[in-house]
């Protein structure tokens, strides 16, 4: 078979991975708590918290010191739970790293250039960047939880201004980590099986010998 017809089949299982990644990735992004099921947690919480039904207080508007301590806790609980996106993006980043060093030994040791004209070796380097590209992509979202985020000044006014903030940033943060490691795995998996798949090409010859 012609080498160029080879070169664009290769293109056909890429597309079948991305698309897969992302159909899969919807729907676990999709399975997190939505908009309602975020406001019936925070409302459950405020409920725990103040012993009234969102957004009273106990007593007053919220500027007495019982409110403004029973605030804090709240918030206090709020932001732990934000951190532990945080810890948890800290274990899948130097995972990512290890990952990726280990696409990247691999496809230096393999003897190959990209040329249209030479369809297996052309993807098998196309591949093994698309796994690289992932992993780097997973790392990016993780990064994205370290960034500083602040309300607008005047939401710090009322408390329940901030406690709607604060749960904004818990979900969006979950979603953000949902995918980050949903792209390690697929992008593990893929390198599992493009490394493997190397060295079938490599042992039927249809690679060159490594350097």
């Amino acid at each position: 078979m012609d080498q160029r017809i080879l070169f664009w089949i290769g293109l056909l299982p890429l597309i079948l991975i991305v698309a897969i990644v992302a159909l899969k990735g919807e729907r676990l992004v999709k399975a997190l708590p939505d908009s309602a099921a975020a406001d019936s947690f925070k409302k459950n919480l405020w409920k725990r918290y103040f012993n009234t039904d969102y957004p009273t207080f106990p007593s007053g508007d919220g500027t007495s010191s019982e409110s403004r301590q029973l605030s804090d806790r709240l918030i206090t609980y709020l932001e732990r739970v934000i951190d532990r996106t945080i810890n948890k993006a800290r274990g899948v980043l130097p995972f990512n790293s290890l990952i990726m060093a280990v696409m990247s030994i691999e496809k230096n040791r393999l003897n190959i250039t990209f040329s249209f004209e030479n369809a297996w070796p052309s993807w098998t380097i196309v591949y093994f960047y698309a796994v690289i590209f992932g992993l780097a992509l997973s790392s990016y979202k993780c990064l994205e939880l370290f960034l500083v985020r602040f309300s607008r000044s005047e939401r710090y006014g009322k408390i329940e201004h901030e406690v709607d903030d604060t749960v904004d940033v818990l979900m969006s943060r979950g979603r953000i980590l949902e995918w980050a490691v949903w792209l390690s795995e697929a992008s593990l998996w893929s390198g599992i099986v493009v490394v493997v798949a190397a060295e079938a090409l490599l042992a039927a010859g249809l690679l060159p010998p490594p350097k």
